[in-house]
């Protein structure tokens, strides 16, 4: 309400009100004055938050009330008296709680001016004027039992008797009321909820539909990509074996000459100097230096495209394969590893930490794809020149692992969980899928395996790839 608010005086407070005893008489006045403002709310439609709030204060102050009352009575007026005016102090209050717990519209106040009009009347001229008779009777030195049963003869005058009366009647007429409404709004709430319940169930029942949806989506997408994939490396397979075959006699006869050609060198120039010739305009001694080395270095060059035509053909070898067989480990990541751009060109290199040779059953071209795909992952991860990736091997005894370390930039702790997620990925758009590793999980624990991390931002990555021996 606003400051302009003109209050309604409902009651007007005047001496028959009084039972002699200041204090109730004082907190009675109060009460009057509270129900006289709660006239003012609903004569000028208050807001609910109003009406809320003041039917919030006649509760907190009433309940003090009471208790004052009850105070000055207990030990002092026969305790059936005292009994019976708490039973009425309680039913006062439990009206004023359904009321609150109903609704704050502008009919709740109207019910609440109603009760509080006829109970004011009823209780104050009426039950706290007997209250006000006994006291005084007591103080006068009657004993409590006897002003109890004299109150009980007591006659008023005949019209505060037919206004009691009527009161009390309006008074079970609206508490009447109350229940009611209470009881409607137990309905109304009991079908909200049913209601409520059936539609939560419904959205959830939709969102697992959805979820389903979107789990099947990422399935298909999944088993195109791995289809895709398989397509690709066994292209990349017949490839393989194709320029390994064709590499392979060339440098054959390429490393052949060499080593004929090195032995023949070798005797030409220890005869020129043997024998003492000189090779006008040629510096024999630089010749005798610079001619080994060459031929050495070229020796190197053929060893490795020797080394990397073998590895081509291990490798077309292991994508021929699509059912278990028996695969060694450490050829296996050998044979993967070599083939990989980063280490071909020496940015990365690779070193290898190996226990006995170990075996497992396996489809190697499976476990061939995991290997690749942990190295993409750790080369990926290499932004320094002094990139280096250690391949081990080692065996339990049912199962054998194989681990793949890294010194790169690490892990974020916050990435640990998402790396195995199919379509995650931290490279920019266009530069990878996300399925390598998610892949990689899922062939390891078809055959049974397990596949785990270990990294820290700025350490580098270990991961451990663990495989049943098989039988």
């Amino acid at each position: 309400m606003t400051a302009t608010t003109q209050s309604l005086e409902l009651f007007a407070w005047n001496d028959r009100f009084l039972t002699g005893v200041d204090l109730i008489d004082d907190e009675h006045q109060r009460l009057v004055h509270l129900i006289n403002r709660v006239a003012t709310l609903h004569g000028t439609s208050a807001d609910s938050a109003e009406a809320r709030a003041m039917l919030e204060e006649l509760i907190a102050f009433t309940g003090e009330h009471f208790s004052h009352e009850e105070q000055v009575m207990d030990g002092v007026c026969d305790t059936r008296f005292v009994m019976q005016h708490k039973v009425l102090h309680r039913k006062f209050l439990w009206e004023l709680e359904k009321i609150r717990l109903s609704d704050s519209s502008s009919s709740a106040i109207e019910y609440l001016l109603r009760f509080l009009s006829s109970w004011l009347a009823y209780h104050i001229l009426g039950i706290d004027q007997s209250v006000g008779r006994q006291l005084r009777k007591i103080a006068g030195g009657m004993s409590p039992a006897r002003a109890f049963e004299e109150e009980k003869s007591h006659v008023s005058d005949p019209a505060t008797s037919s206004l009691l009366n009527a009161m009390q009647n309006l008074t079970g007429i609206i508490s009447q009321r109350n229940q009611q409404l209470t009881e409607l709004t137990t309905q109304l709430e009991a079908t909200v909820r049913e209601r409520t319940a059936k539609l939560t169930h419904a959205v959830h029942d939709l969102r697992l539909r959805n979820e389903e949806l979107l789990t099947l989506n990422k399935q298909l997408a999944e088993v195109r990509q791995q289809l895709l994939q398989a397509e690709k490396l066994a292209s990349i397979g017949s490839l393989a074996a194709g320029v390994a075959h064709e590499i392979n006699n060339p440098i054959g006869f390429v490393k052949s000459n060499l080593g004929q050609l090195a032995s023949s060198l070798k005797a030409l120039l220890a005869a020129i100097e043997r024998d003492g010739v000189q090779l006008k305009g040629i510096d024999l001694e630089s010749l005798q230096e610079d001619i080994p080395e060459l031929i050495r270095e070229s020796q190197d060059g053929i060893t490795r495209v020797v080394r990397i035509a073998d590895d081509l053909r291990s490798f077309a070898q292991i994508q021929e394969s699509g059912v278990p067989g028996w695969t060694r480990l450490s050829v296996l990541m050998d044979g993967v590893a070599r083939l990989h751009p980063a280490l071909v060109s020496g940015r990365v290199t690779l070193a290898r930490n190996d226990s006995a040779p170990v075996e497992i059953r396996c489809v190697s071209a499976e476990i061939a794809d995991v290997v690749s795909a942990i190295i993409n992952n750790a080369v990926d991860a290499i932004t320094h020149d002094r990139g280096r990736i250690i391949l081990r091997t080692g065996s339990g005894t049912d199962d054998a692992w194989m681990e793949i370390e890294d010194n790169g930039k690490g892990i974020p702790p916050d990435y640990i969980h998402k790396i195995f997620d199919p379509f995650f990925t931290t490279k920019e758009v266009g530069a990878g899928t996300g399925m390598g590793l998610a892949r990689a999980y899922g062939i390891v624990r078809k055959h049974g395996g397990r596949i785990e991390v270990r990294s820290s931002p700025g350490s580098g990555t270990v991961f451990r790839v663990t495989l049943p021996r098989g039988e």
